[in-house]
């Protein structure tokens, strides 16, 4: 809502939700969630934003959320890192922290070297593969659409993380952050529900182990690989008789609900898209 708001093409609160629904269902339900992003991507294209803007906003989105990840890691990991032994801790993190570089390399790659981009469509364009398949004059347009929104995805990077947007860039921080600690008190708020008051410290660390954990994972979601190594990461903190409700409970809340939220919002999209235009 914020970074659209910074890109001169500002859409409503409602619409930000259906986009972050949106793109959610097709993160969870695509290996290493890599849908999310093409998802949100086209939802904000037919929210009227033009392709590069979307992109721009996309992409700058899910840039500040490793940043405020890999923060929130850092002090989790510095603070508790004495709570599990196993190296695996620090070795998720630094993964973390690479992803987030890689990110942050290719925001700076497309403000600083968008001609550079464009070299690389060219190539690809005049590649054989593609050349022999696609028509000369359709190729031409289809170069020329790219270089267009490699300039307008430029500018629009450009102008986000300008001095002159620091208080946007302040709030959609901060606003990251709170997402995230929401994100984290959803377990710890369960076992309360159940009675059980763990330690709190090895919770947290574990948890950020985890959320290390699920964007690596092959299948959708992390769906199994999330539930089995939650299960494991629980052990000594919950009960062992009721470890197994307390991760369905809360991948009923963290996983199944967004992705049945998201489902009706592309459900709708989909529906509405169908409808005959005048």
């Amino acid at each position: 809502f914020i970074l659209t708001r910074v890109v001169k093409r500002q859409i409503t609160f409602t619409a930000s939700v259906r986009v972050y629904l949106g793109g959610s269902f097709f993160g969870l339900v695509t290996p290493f969630g890599s849908g999310l992003l093409p998802a949100q991507i086209y939802i904000l294209a037919n929210e009227g934003l033009s392709p590069g803007q979307a992109t721009a906003v996309a992409s700058s989105r899910a840039t500040i959320s490793s940043w405020i990840f890999v923060l929130l890691g850092l002090v989790v990991f510095i603070a508790f890192r004495s709570s599990l032994p196993s190296p695996i801790g620090g070795d998720l993190l630094l993964g973390v922290i690479i992803a987030a570089i890689i990110w942050l390399a290719i925001i700076i790659f497309f403000i600083k070297r968008p001609e550079s981009a464009k070299k690389a469509v060219l190539r690809i364009t005049e590649s054989r593969i593609i050349s022999n398949r696609v028509q000369g004059g359709l190729l031409d347009k289809i170069r020329d659409r790219m270089y267009k929104e490699i300039d307008h995805l430029s500018s629009n990077l450009r102008s986000l993380f300008s001095y002159a947007n620091i208080p946007a860039i302040a709030a959609i921080l901060a606003s990251e952050a709170i997402a995230w600690l929401g994100i984290f008190a959803v377990l710890p708020l369960t076992l309360l529900g159940f009675g059980v008051r763990g330690n709190l410290a090895q919770l947290i660390f574990r948890m950020l182990l985890l959320f290390s954990l699920a964007p690596v994972s092959p299948t959708p979601g992390g769906s199994g690989v999330v539930e089995v190594a939650s299960t494991g990461l629980l052990l000594n903190i919950v009960p062992a008789h009721i470890i197994g409700l307390v991760v369905l409970v809360w991948r009923a809340l963290t996983y199944y609900l967004l992705l049945l939220a998201g489902g009706i919002v592309i459900l709708r999209f989909i529906a509405k898209s169908a409808l005959p235009r005048d």
